[in-house]
């Protein structure tokens, strides 16, 4: 189904909220011929027929209307899913470039000389 903006797609449910007022009253006609003592064969037929009709149309637009929103729905699934593991990968960056920052002061403590490294260095590098 082609691109079509929410405006247009309200005035397609109000134009099938029109044919469901129609065929309400289509029936109405017919029970109404019905409850005659001599009732019209050819009108029974005829709005019967146009009932069928109307009844068709109705949910052919009412499935196509579903069928879109089935599938906005699924779109916006996805793209939760896509922020989410975007998320996931931000967070797992900044926890790289924490473990990447200790790995390095940890690089920096082996390479310095004994006697320069105190107490205080290697607490600092545990809070980090």
């Amino acid at each position: 189904m082609a691109t079509v903006s929410v405006e247009s797609r309200i005035d397609q449910l109000d134009k099938t909220r029109k044919k469901v007022l129609t065929v309400v009253e289509v029936a109405d006609q017919i029970l109404k011929e019905l409850a005659n003592d001599h009732p019209s064969e050819d009108i029974v037929k005829k709005s019967t027929t146009s009932f069928a009709t109307l009844l068709e149309s109705i949910e052919r637009e009412l499935s196509q209307h579903i069928n879109h929103l089935v599938s906005v729905s699924k779109e916006q699934q996805q793209e939760q899913v896509t922020y989410t593991q975007e998320k996931d990968c931000e967070l797992a960056l900044m926890r790289v470039s924490q473990v990447k920052k200790m790995v390095e002061k940890a690089i920096a403590l082996h390479h310095a000389p004994p006697s320069s490294i105190e107490n205080n260095e290697i607490e600092h590098m545990d809070q980090s």
